[in-house]
């Protein structure tokens, strides 16, 4: 069987790693014990404003503020996860993905950004790219950041170097 647990807040989204299962609620994230899916238990939460959309990298759980930017975890002990920085971003982040050093960030009404995380506690923004609309979802395709963007649809950004994204096409 499998059981639930109230994590108090409204839930955005999850990730789960190993036995814990990091909840995204409008006030932060919570940490779930997971190790027993009938029971699960509710963990330590981080205060650090709504957040949805997550990527984890070796020790490294990163995820998107609404408030705060770009959120860093250490997860060397999954059940207790230390916020390690909270990096400052030109609007909201509504959503993030992963590849090599970078996170990949749709950016609400400031589009598209590219995140250097080579040194996860000091991140550095690379690159911005105004796509005209609100973005809130992204997913990384190959070489392309497939983004959704209110009122247009679909942007496709190649992001093969990821310092020069670039706007290849947009679909309605």
């Amino acid at each position: 069987t499998v059981g639930s647990v109230d994590v108090g807040n409204p839930a955005f989204d999850v990730l789960v790693y190993g036995n814990a299962a990091y909840v995204g609620t409008s006030t932060g994230i919570t940490v779930v014990d997971v190790s027993d899916p009938a029971n699960p238990t509710v963990g330590p939460s981080m205060n650090v404003g709504a957040t949805g959309g997550f990527a984890m990298v070796a020790n490294y759980l990163f995820a998107a503020s609404e408030t705060n930017g770009l959120i860093v975890l250490g997860v060397t002990d999954p059940l207790n996860p230390q916020l390690l920085t909270m990096f400052a971003t030109s609007d909201v982040v509504q959503d993030i993905t992963f590849t090599g050093s970078y996170v990949f960030a749709a950016l609400g009404d400031a589009g598209f950004a590219v995140i250097d995380v080579s040194n996860p506690v000091s991140p550095s923004l690379t690159a911005e790219l105004d796509l005209g609309g609100f973005a809130s979802g992204l997913v990384l395709a190959s070489n392309f950041a497939i983004i959704t963007v209110r009122d247009i649809g679909l942007a496709a950004v190649e992001v093969r170097y990821p310092a020069i994204p670039v706007l290849v096409s947009t679909l309605p």
